[in-house]
């Protein structure tokens, strides 16, 4: 995803931190691990994710994110769902802790890295054509997430920053029947971030 992040640095005491990212979700075709299971495709969807943090040193971080996942399912087994008279909906809410590491640039350019691991949250929801009405089912299911994730921002001033995450989250297998069993889900979100409280260093050397 890609995500802008808008915070005011004077807004939390101390090495609170807090941010807020949006962006398009790119969801990875689900292939069943048998020939009895289906082949989904996903449209484009999008992310938004929430995260409250600790700097516990210049460059080192931990925080607790959440957020919300969301993709159509576009084609099964390469048919269009919708000539099929189904439509199906996937989202996802992670619970993610993560570790970040800002690398030590000096000015109002600033780059970090990090991971993170958690539980997930998903829930597929499809509607069917059912006797001349719509039918619609909920599956939901608990899984282990990961993922990895790096990012860009740009101090405008001593308090405010804007930046750019790349992230790459992922799931073991789920043990749910709907969708079909599959290894696993692939995630790749880009996110505008909001504006982020500027690092010492950024801060030193804002326009």
């Amino acid at each position: 995803s890609t995500a802008v992040s808008l915070v005011r640095a004077g807004d939390f005491p101390g090495p609170v931190e807090m941010r807020f990212t949006a962006g398009a979700s790119f969801q990875r075709d689900m292939t069943g691990k048998d020939a009895s299971s289906a082949n989904l495709s996903f449209n484009t969807g999008f992310r938004l994710d929430t995260a409250v943090g600790y700097r516990f040193a210049e460059s080192w971080s931990v925080e607790f994110e959440t957020g919300l996942i969301y993709n159509s399912i576009s084609k099964k087994d390469g048919v269009p769902l919708s000539s099929l008279g189904i439509s199906a909906d996937l989202y996802s809410s992670p619970l993610l802790a993560n570790v970040v590491y800002r690398l030590p640039f000096r000015g109002p350019f600033s780059a970090c890295v990090g991971v993170g691991i958690g539980g997930v949250f998903t829930t597929l929801a499809t509607d069917s054509s059912y006797y001349g009405g719509t039918l619609t089912t909920y599956d939901s299911d608990f899984t282990f997430v990961y993922q990895a994730f790096l990012g860009a921002s740009y101090a405008v001033n001593q308090h405010w920053s804007f930046g750019v995450a790349d992230k790459f989250p992922g799931t073991t297998q789920p043990t749910s029947t709907s969708p079909p069993t599959h290894p696993g889900s692939m995630t790749h979100a880009i996110l505008p971030t909001p504006p982020s409280p500027s690092t010492p260093a950024q801060a030193d050397r804002t326009p």
